[in-house]
């Protein structure tokens, strides 16, 4: 029997990997690992707060990177500018909750992105909505219903 496949020494190796994966494990972006090995918030927490408050304030995954980027705030790979799929990444990641924010504000984030979505999903297929969501738009169409309004009633047919 060859050392490589050696059922201690597998068992062994696998051992020290797991240790070394838990002590040395990259965490997420606002987490860390303390003495103990539990995750805690660190310096960057904040930050992540401040993500999830600018997405549930309505702002979308495009504002939130220019706002961070004008505070001068470094995304996850310590670049200066922010994607829209790191803001995406940290909205969606289930390990800031109670360490960070909490379960309400999560399933709140979680709800919005389904409701944002212009994809319905059903037992066959993928469905696009015709109408997509934008974050500068506050009523529809574009302010149209202002005008619609300042009609006189005889042209409202």
């Amino acid at each position: 029997m060859s050392a490589l496949f050696h059922p201690y020494l597998c068992g062994r190796i696998a051992a020290e990997w797991l240790i070394f994966m838990n002590t040395h494990m990259k965490t997420c972006y606002g987490v860390s690992r303390n003495d103990r090995n539990e995750l805690v918030a660190n310096q960057f927490a904040a930050n992540v707060q401040k993500i999830y408050a600018l997405y549930l304030s309505g702002r979308s995954l495009r504002d939130i990177c220019k706002s961070l980027q004008e505070a001068c705030i470094y995304s996850p790979s310590g670049k200066s500018e922010w994607t829209p799929r790191a803001i995406e990444n940290v909205l969606s990641n289930a390990t800031y909750i109670n360490i960070v924010i909490s379960e309400d504000t999560f399933n709140q984030v979680r709800a919005e992105q389904v409701r944002r979505s212009n994809a319905t999903t059903t037992e066959h297929s993928t469905i696009r909505k015709t109408t997509r969501y934008n974050s500068k738009c506050t009523e529809w169409p574009f302010g149209l219903s202002r005008m619609w309004q300042s009609l006189p009633q005889n042209h409202k047919t």
